[in-house]
């Protein structure tokens, strides 16, 4: 498919954007490994820097397992789509954009990516689906991706990757969630919404 500039594109995010990730996540966390934490204290990604995980001096490579762990669980199974998401989705369809995501989800996931998009969304929702963790710890910047697609905006809830696709002028629509409201910026490019609502 040729992508030119002329082409109607907007790019979305999948985690904690159009499925209530963490939610699940900190579920398995409380009731497997007794670790609890509440989602208004979850203020960074990299668990290990929180107060819950650097107390019992649980290391990166620990937490890389639970994550495995946590995919192969029934509580991965119970992830459900954020409120609106579907509706929303769908009314920018009906605006004639096309959609991409572009999630920092493992390639290794992409079977069980998949096939929850196609039970919770209508057939075609999504042009494209790209994954951008390759293998352990290595990824390739969103930017990257919406470069070679001429995307000029996505939806996100990680501001690092907001601060960098605004390096090359393409616009973030910023979700606020506890791992980003620490993080302030003046960015003409990054917009804070507050819901689906908002952002139609």
């Amino acid at each position: 498919m040729i992508h030119s500039q002329e082409n109607k594109i907007i790019a979305i995010d999948v985690d904690d954007v159009i499925s209530s990730t963490i939610p699940s996540l900190l579920k398995y966390f409380w009731e497997i490994h007794n670790i609890n934490i509440e989602y208004e204290n979850l203020t960074n990604y990299r668990l290990s820097l929180l107060e819950e995980f650097a107390s019992r001096n649980i290391s990166e490579n620990k937490i890389h397992e639970y994550w495995n762990n946590f995919f192969n669980s029934s509580y991965w199974n119970e992830i459900i789509p954020i409120e609106w998401s579907i509706e929303w989705i769908n009314k920018i369809k009906n605006l004639w954009y096309d959609i991409v995501l572009i999630t920092a989800r493992w390639e290794s996931l992409q079977d069980y990516t998949l096939e929850w998009l196609d039970k919770y969304f209508p057939k075609n929702s999504f042009k494209e689906v790209h994954f951008t963790w390759v293998y352990h710890w290595s990824s390739i910047p969103k930017s990257m991706i919406c470069k070679k697609l001429w995307i000029k905006l996505i939806i996100e809830d990680n501001v690092h990757n907001c601060l960098e696709l605004a390096e090359f002028n393409i616009k973030s629509y910023l979700f606020p969630r506890p791992w980003n409201l620490q993080i302030k910026t003046n960015n003409p490019h990054i917009l804070r919404v507050d819901n689906w609502w908002q952002i139609i």
